[in-house]
């Protein structure tokens, strides 16, 4: 005390406010670094985000690569193969942006965790250039694929959770949490839609693909029920609003389908694809939106903690100007300090230079204030740049930005609206936002989105609105009140996204999804839905209603011959011709390739439906002009009736297909209506089919020989191999129905080879055993000739055999001749560089026999049984089978005459020069021991043939 008593005034005074003004200082300082701290982190959250941004739009373009890539693998589409290159493109881009971004963010403030995510995801990006190629060359599989790219896409996907959690605040980390499980389930819903683009694709879902699919299922249930758990009432109505979207319940419809592990889907893999990315395309809508409500919160709260700095600053400025001013007031040496920083502050009031700074003239209390106010100064003009900055995105922002009153009435638009409108900002700034209406949307919206700005809520949806020269377009807008500090609503901010061209793509897709893209006619989707509701109407009139299945004849010649190019044509004109003559009600779609169905509803009369078949059948008496050619291509239609012929549309579709086959089988050229019995042979036929499966490998075929007997010596000289087929459930079915069968599919390849092995070894077996000279006669199908290893099996087995090549001779028919195989004539060729025989089958059953002689190498000519069967009776009959063996002899040929079964035919076979015969006379077809034991006989004399 005796201390203190002794001092001065002005000592005292600076002695009395040191404890406080140590205080404040400390508080002021601390207080002033953690806001600055919490200011840097919001701006560091502010980049995260604009990486995220552009990170979870890269994720959406993965997932599409991805889809697309998995249906390349599964369906190897052409079509599929060129928006693949395009989404390729796509993805570059944006992974450039990403790239750029990621490098410019500050590691040093980022976590180690954060830091090894990042280098993670960045290190991934380089397997893109490695699985790429393989799904161009399909060298890889799907799973290989599925694995690749989400493996990319979970990794962006912990990234942008890394960033976007990356907050102090609670309510930013929910919120981004939840935006985040939704990138999940988003992203499981792009492994689905790749997953079902392969399975129905290749109308096959194996158990490791479903039990795949189920869990998919399971994950995007999970995630969506983990996003409602931190996600705001707001959010969840967006997401809620989704999945009650048509799109959503279309695309569950379809991947109902293998939920309910069906045998065959039946469902095209585009369809799904384009469906799938419909609801993605949604989910991105909605991902958007949540990711504009959290920019939209870590903005407010950035700019709440910037504000908080500058208040902060300010007080601090006052408050230790306060605790200064008792002393500066007594202590004159230290007033001009005071007022130097007292005119700095004053200056930055009054002029906003924050450039100013106050003078630094002592290492006191007063020279510490200086330079933390300068300081503060320094952090105020960073914080102004970063709002300049803000400022400047606004206005450059790709989206269009709209401030107005509370009555509507236009404060400010941004530089987009100007660009995307029309109008600029002097002509729309005070008028109201009704200028830029185009009468196109529904007054309800309107209604519903004015009661939601001013109950102080959020409004988000679309408006049909008009630039300034009139011209319509889209825009996905969202309005939401600005709220002041006191909780009042003083302004609407709207941001109105472009949708103009999406609108069209989907347009155009939807026309994609049920029209065909030549013809511009209804696909078997739309023409399928169309006779559903059809058939709803027919049933509701109580009348009836026709389904025309319409088949080109001859069209294949047509693309082999003048190329796709001219075959599409004919389609075209094809189309226009059924269209011609039709009603305006009836349906005319396209099924796929020369295939076409006409619906016909409203009739009272089955015979309706003939009239118009026969009207479509006389359109196309007339050629097609293409390449300067005139080109007959005729139609074959099959016509079923409701309620006759079928209930549904898959019975009445089936029953007209059936139709048509039998106009084929007519003749083409011609109509047929569905009956009862044309589905006994569809059935028959379908039997024949599964038992034709695998009945080799059940040794249900033999082989029967036929005797050839030489007219000069009477003797047996060779056989004619004829396949036979014994069923258990169905008995002996004729060649005459299982050889056409056989010859649609592979089967006729095998069987072709087991007779040729068969019959060639009987063959080497006879002529060692009886006759030197015994050749056995084999009949080969067009399909055989097609197989490149015909001539090497026949060369391999002569060779095994130890069988000149003239023990054989292969029996072809006009049907190989045209069947339009290029390879034919070097077959040919090859098999007579072989001595093998070439013998033409059935000779004047054709058009074009003497042409084809001409053309090729035969050996053999062989009259069809049924010029013979009346040589005996029919002079014409005579003249023509003396015609052909004169005609064959002069051509060098040998002439074999089939189906004898007379003495009289024989007499005049024989007088007429011909040189070998065979039929029932000398015997019918038998296996290999009885046909043996007619050529011992004939060896020992005990039988001859005569």
């Amino acid at each position: 005390m005796g201390l203190l008593a002794s001092l001065s005034i002005r000592k005292k005074l600076l002695i009395i406010p040191l404890l406080p003004l140590l205080l404040v200082s400390y508080f002021v300082t601390s207080a002033i670094y953690e806001h600055w701290q919490q200011t840097q982190a919001m701006v560091q959250l502010q980049r995260h985000f604009e990486v995220v941004a552009d990170a979870t739009d890269l994720v959406h373009e993965l997932q599409i690569e991805r889809g697309l890539s998995a249906a390349v693998v599964g369906a190897n589409d052409k079509n599929l193969k060129y928006e693949l290159g395009i989404q390729r493109k796509t993805v570059d881009r944006l992974l450039e942006t990403v790239e750029q971004k990621l490098k410019k963010l500050d590691r040093s403030a980022l976590n180690p965790g954060f830091r090894r995510q990042l280098d993670y995801a960045s290190g991934l990006f380089g397997d893109l250039n490695q699985i790429r190629p393989e799904v161009d060359h399909l060298s890889v599989s799907l799973n290989q694929v599925l694995n690749v790219y989400t493996r990319q896409i979970t990794a962006l996907l912990e990234l942008v959770t890394q960033m976007a959690t990356h907050s102090d605040s609670v309510a930013i980390a929910n919120q981004a949490s939840a935006y985040f499980f939704f990138l999940l389930s988003k992203e499981r819903a792009g492994v689905e839609r790749a997953l079902l683009s392969n399975a129905f694709a290749k109308d096959h879902l194996n158990t490791a693909m479903r039990q795949q699919f189920h869990a998919l299922l399971a994950d995007q249930q999970s995630y969506l029920q983990v996003f409602e758990q931190y996600a705001g009432k707001t959010e969840i109505a967006l997401v809620n609003t989704m999945l009650k979207d048509p799109v959503v319940e279309q695309v569950n419809k379809i991947r109902a389908v293998p939920l309910g592990r069906n045998a065959s889907f039946g469902i095209d893999p585009r369809e799904w694809f384009q469906m799938a990315t419909l609801r993605i395309n949604l989910m991105r809508s909605v991902k958007t939106q949540l990711g504009e409500r959290l920019q939209a919160s870590v903005n407010a709260h950035s700019n709440q903690a910037k504000s908080e700095l500058i208040l902060l600053m300010v007080i601090s400025v006052f408050s230790v100007s306060a605790t200064f001013l008792v002393p500066f007031v007594f202590l004159g040496a230290i007033s001009n300090q005071l007022r130097s920083l007292s005119k700095a502050v004053s200056r930055v009031d009054e002029e906003g230079d924050l450039t100013i700074r106050a003078r630094e003239t002592s290492d006191d209390e007063l020279g510490q204030l200086a330079r933390s106010f300068n300081t503060m100064l320094e952090h105020l003009a960073i914080a102004e740049g970063k709002v300049r900055m803000l400022s400047q995105a606004v206005e450059q922002s790709p989206v269009s930005v709209i401030i107005t009153d509370l009555d509507g009435n236009i404060e400010y638009v941004n530089q987009n609206f100007q660009v995307v409108t029309g109008y600029s900002d002097t002509e729309v700034i005070g008028e109201n936002t009704r200028i830029l209406r185009s009468g196109n949307t529904h007054p309800r919206i309107y209604r519903e989105m004015w009661q939601t700005i001013i109950a102080g809520l959020a409004w988000e949806g679309e408006f049909q609105n008009s630039r300034k020269d009139g011209s319509v377009l889209w825009e996905r807008v969202h309005i939401a009140p600005v709220i002041d500090d006191r909780g009042e609503t003083h302004h609407f901010m709207a941001i109105k996204t472009d949708i103009t061209e999406s609108k069209q793509q989907q347009e155009q897709i939807t026309y994609q999804a049920h029209f065909d893209a030549l013809t511009g006619l209804p696909n078997r989707f739309l023409s399928l839905d169309r006779l559903s509701q059809l058939l709803s109407e027919t049933k509701r009139r109580e009348n009836y209603a026709a389904v025309l299945f319409v088949d080109l004849d001859g069209f294949k010649k047509i693309n082999d011959s003048l190329g796709h190019e001219a075959g599409d044509k004919i389609l075209m004109q094809t189309s226009e011709r059924l269209l011609s003559g039709l009603r305006e009600e009836d349906t005319v779609g396209r099924l796929g390739g020369d295939e076409f169905l006409v619906l016909l509803g409203d009739i009272n009369d089955p015979l309706q439906a003939r009239r118009v078949a026969e009207g479509i059948i006389d359109k196309f008496q007339f050629p097609f002009h293409q390449q300067g050619r005139e080109l007959m291509v005729t139609a074959s239609i099959g016509i079923a009736i409701y309620p006759d012929d079928g209930s549904t549309p898959a019975q009445l579709l089936a029953h007209a297909d059936i139709a048509m086959y039998e106009s084929k089988k007519a003749g083409r050229n011609t109509y047929h209506f569905f009956t009862e019995s044309m589905n006994q042979s569809a059935a028959r036929r379908l039997e024949l089919e599964e038992q034709l499966h695998g009945a080799l490998e059940r040794e249900e075929f033999h082989i029967c020989y036929q005797p050839m007997i030489d007219l000069n010596s009477r003797q047996i000289i060779g056989a004619e191999a004829l396949l036979r087929w014994n069923n258990p459930s169905l008995g002996m079915v004729p060649p005459d129905e299982f050889i056409p069968l056989a010859e649609q599919s592979e089967a006729i390849i095998h069987l072709g080879q087991f007779v040729l092995k068969e019959a060639m070894q009987h063959a080497a077996h006879w002529r060692k055993r009886y006759r030197e000279a015994f050749s056995i006669a084999v009949n080969v199908s067009p399909r055989q000739f097609r197989d490149h290893e015909l001539t090497q099996l026949i060369r391999d087995q002569l060779q095994l055999l130890d069988l000149p090549g003239d023990s054989l001779e292969l029996e072809i028919t006009e049907g190989v001749l045209m069947s339009g195989n290029t390879e034919l004539e070097a077959v040919l060729k090859e098999l007579h560089k072989l001595d093998v025989g070439i013998a033409m089958d059935d000779f004047g059953t054709g058009y074009s026999s003497l042409s084809y002689l001409r053309s090729y190498p035969f050996d053999t000519l062989k009259i069809d049984r049924s010029f013979i069967n009346d040589i005996a009776v029919d002079s014409a009959d005579r003249e023509l089978v003396t015609a052909a063996l004169s005609m064959g002899h002069g051509l060098g040929l040998k002439v074999v005459a089939e189906g004898v079964e007379t003495e009289e035919q024989l007499d005049f076979l024989s007088h007429q020069g011909c040189d070998v015969v065979q039929g029932y006379l000398f015997g019918k077809p038998v296996v290999a021991d009885d046909f043996e034991k007619l050529l011992r006989r004939e060896i020992l004399g005990i039988h001859s043939v005569s």
